[in-house]
């Protein structure tokens, strides 16, 4: 392997191991955002900070819904997060 095709194999590793990690702390936000709806019904301060810091982040955005959208089939969490980032809208 030339020193080219070295350095893309490098590159290539990192990004799957950047990725890899994004994905389980967005995993850890869906997990909080469930437990805490399921368990209290409303989600804690710290929680909706997390998620805020999400929802500005495009990159860590996407990956959120696509974690969320494996995890949760649930219509009342749907709901529950349509109304809870409508919230930080009006807020904003």
């Amino acid at each position: 392997m030339n020193s080219k095709e070295n350095i893309e194999s490098n590159t290539l590793q990192q990004k799957n191991i950047i990725g890899k990690w994004l994905e389980e702390e967005m995993f850890e936000i869906a997990k909080s955002l469930r437990k805490e709806f399921y368990e209290f019904g409303e989600v804690s301060t710290e929680t909706k900070k997390r998620l805020k810091e999400v929802l500005e982040d495009k990159k860590k955005r996407e990956k959120f819904a696509e974690v969320l959208s494996k995890e949760v089939e649930d219509e009342s969490f749907d709901e529950f997060m349509i109304n809870l980032i409508s919230e930080k809208d009006i807020v904003n």
